[in-house]
């Protein structure tokens, strides 16, 4: 069982004794090891095979008495392994711990419990500690030859986020398969919708389904934040203005303000008709509306409109506010978008009003240049 030193430098591990930090295989920064300065950790091998640091301290003895004390329990069978979770099967976890967590602390809890669903019937009969790349790597070889490498992604990254909890509670030291390595390169996406298209959809919209639509096309605002609107919380109709993050949570956890234009007044004023302070705006049947899956997919099968999500509505309204010219950082504003690298996808859809930005110059140079060659002309008739 080795003692071992930490370089200050580089941070690399070394035998105690080492000097200089250059390991047997030549690696390291090759500076000297300072006396005064070593801090020492013990390494020994666990009775499951695994390795196991731990740092000590500025103390040999002290290095060297833990590491007795470790070989001495484990030839007696009596090593405890302080890193030991108990043994929790993947379904259970998900009905005891995760799934709850997630309907408390998930804003999309709704679409996310599809992909837990998956987990559990995929691998729920595993222990926590038993998931392995080989089951990982088969179900994504299965979802390629599928096409479905997006929703592969989501459930990886959902399993992740399962492990970080389940770390959190204690039946997890960590996620076993590293999601980073596992995720498909996912193209961006950036459809959206020209105004005889909008025209279009709107024409094929049912009536309790086109006030939503109108209100994603005119604010940009997602669809749960859309169905989530209650008069005189987040709708102010006096002051035309929608806020978001007071009475409600957002996407990045901040408040957004997005000014009403009069489409949006009057869809929102008509919505509101009858409705008393604190209610639903978008209702149907006098019930708050939970989702509109079944109509949107009617709506866009009538409208001949493929490949769109609702989603893609917002990027519309950006899309189309960007190709007239509207301020980028505006646009972010109106997005909610916490960093304008995000907003930054919709610069490049409209090159002639780059062009048109770029074509000021022409009026103002050449304005220079005229008066320069005017002075010059002066000059030239004096002389």
């Amino acid at each position: 069982m080795p003692l071992l030193i930490r370089c200050t430098y580089c941070k690399k591990l070394l035998g105690a004794s080492a000097k200089k930090c250059i390991s047997k295989s030549g690696k390291g920064c090759g500076k000297p090891i300072q006396f005064d300065q070593k801090i020492y950790y013990a390494q020994w091998t666990d009775p499951h095979g695994r390795t196991r640091q731990k740092k000590i301290g500025p103390s040999k003895k002290a290095a060297e008495n833990f590491l007795r004390n470790v070989e001495t329990a484990i030839a007696e069978n009596k090593y405890i392994d302080r890193r030991e979770t108990p043994k929790v099967k993947i379904s259970t976890f998900i009905e005891e711990h995760y799934r709850p967590w997630c309907e408390l602390n998930n804003r999309g809890y709704y679409s996310k419990k599809y992909y837990i669903n998956i987990i559990s019937e995929m691998w729920g009969s595993l222990f926590l500690d038993e998931i392995t790349d080989k089951e990982v790597d088969a179900y994504k070889a299965n979802m390629k030859k599928a096409g479905t490498e997006v929703m592969f992604n989501r459930v990886i990254s959902t399993l992740s986020h399962m492990y970080t909890i389940a770390s959190d509670y204690g039946f997890a030291l960590r996620c076993p398969v590293n999601p980073a390595k596992k995720r498909f390169k996912e193209k961006s996406r950036l459809r959206y919708l020209k105004p005889k298209e909008v025209a279009r959809l709107l024409d094929a919209c049912p009536v309790h389904l086109r006030p939503i639509v109108q209100t994603a096309l005119h604010t940009g605002m997602r669809k749960s934040e859309i169905l989530g609107l209650r008069l005189g919380k987040e709708v102010n109709l006096e002051e035309r203005r929608i806020t978001l993050g007071v009475t409600s949570k957002t996407k990045n956890g901040e408040i957004r303000h997005i000014p009403m234009n009069e489409t949006t007044y009057r869809v929102l004023s008509k919505a509101a008709e009858g409705k008393r302070s604190g209610s639903f705006l978008f209702a149907w049947k006098g019930r708050e509306i939970k989702d509109i899956k079944t109509a949107w997919a009617s709506t866009l099968e009538a409208a001949e409109i493929e490949d769109f999500h609702f989603h893609d509505l917002r990027h519309t309204f950006a899309s189309n506010l960007a190709m007239s010219g509207v301020d980028l950082f505006v646009l972010k504003e109106l997005l909610g978008h916490r960093d304008i690298k995000m907003t930054m996808k919709y610069a490049h859809l409209s090159p002639e009003h780059r062009t048109k930005a770029v074509s000021v110059l022409d009026g103002i140079f050449s304005a220079q240049n005229n008066e320069a060659e005017s002075v010059k002309c002066e000059a030239e008739a004096t002389c």
